[in-house]
């Protein structure tokens, strides 16, 4: 191995060396320098790497991640700048190794973000020149974390809709399309048009099909509110995990009726996390405007990308 960063940026731009880090080979041992310095203070990465600088980074990357069309030419470079400053603060934040990193892009951006592994890697590469941790650790984990992100990927998704179509079978065996029909022969036609409006409907939970949910997710698709193509919500064993859908970039999205108008607890659940879909498609167009003004005033800035709308 080659020698570790001699300067990290500290603040506004101080420069010290990491002496302790020099001709260090053990990726154990870099590693653990690496956090020590970090827990006691000693080395801070360049305010392009803040918290703030990464949350800014995180919601033009969600936007980009909503338009494909961002991809391209100099809006496609600057994708990967807002990659590499949520890399940056990621790293800097205890996220060392490729693997964990992936972890976190995962976390904050859904499991199709494993589908653009390849720009996470430019990313990643970037981040750990510019912190000044430089390429010595890079390589070692980041072809094979490349290679097992795109697998998982691949595997997951064509499991998860193996267990869906599975599922579905099942529960018409029981009779459910039988029982759909006695009840309103409109949802039955509905299903009987396309073999995805089955897959989108069924609940693999509750082994029920959904219909308004369905529905739902195919006009935020047909209007642009979610990227498409979106899914069933299902994972790898079978089960939605709270899931209700994913859209074209796997990121995960709830469907809530907006006829039960409970303000608060739409608010208490993207607030925790949740990615909301507020189907506004059975009320009046005051009564949407009211309910989409009262959500959107209870959320902090940070949370206002987590909600979208159809009416």
């Amino acid at each position: 191995m080659g020698t570790v960063a001699t300067d990290v940026v500290i603040g506004k731009g101080v420069g010290i060396a990491l002496e302790g880090l020099k001709q260090i080979k053990p990726i154990a041992t870099l590693l653990t320098k690496l956090e020590d310095l970090k827990s006691l203070a000693k080395v801070k990465v360049a305010e392009m790497f803040s918290d703030q600088a990464a949350q800014i980074a995180s919601q033009r990357i969600k936007q980009a991640l909503r338009n494909p069309a961002l991809y391209s030419g100099l809006a496609g470079a600057e994708f990967l700048g807002d990659l590499t400053k949520f890399a940056g603060n990621k790293l800097k934040n205890g996220a060392v190794t490729f693997k964990q990193f992936v972890a976190e892009a995962t976390k904050e951006f859904g499991d199709g973000i494993k589908g653009k592994v390849d720009d996470l890697a430019t990313a990643y590469r970037d981040a750990m020149q510019k912190t000044g941790f430089g390429n010595e650790i890079v390589e070692l984990d980041i072809e094979q974390t490349k290679k097992i992100a795109k697998n998982q990927f691949q595997r997951e998704t064509g499991a998860a809709r193996q267990k869906l179509l599975e599922g579905i079978q099942e529960a018409e065996n029981k009779g459910a399309l039988q029982t759909i029909k006695n009840k309103n022969p409109d949802d039955y036609e509905w299903l009987q048009q396309n073999p995805r409006h089955k897959e989108l409907a069924f609940d693999p939970d509750t082994k029920e099909y959904k219909i308004g949910e369905a529905k739902a997710a195919l006009e935020a698709e047909k209007q642009g509110v979610l990227e498409g193509p979106v899914s069933r919500g299902i994972h790898a064993d079978g089960g939605t995990h709270g899931d209700d859908y994913f859209d074209g970039n796997g990121i995960a999205w709830d469907v809530k009726d907006a006829r039960l108008k409970d303000v608060d607890d739409i608010v208490k659940k993207i607030i925790g996390g949740e990615n909301i879909l507020i189907d506004g498609r059975n009320i009046t167009g005051t009564e949407f405007k009211s309910l989409k003004t009262a959500i959107e005033t209870k959320l902090p800035a940070s949370a206002k990308g987590k909600v979208r709308f159809i009416q």
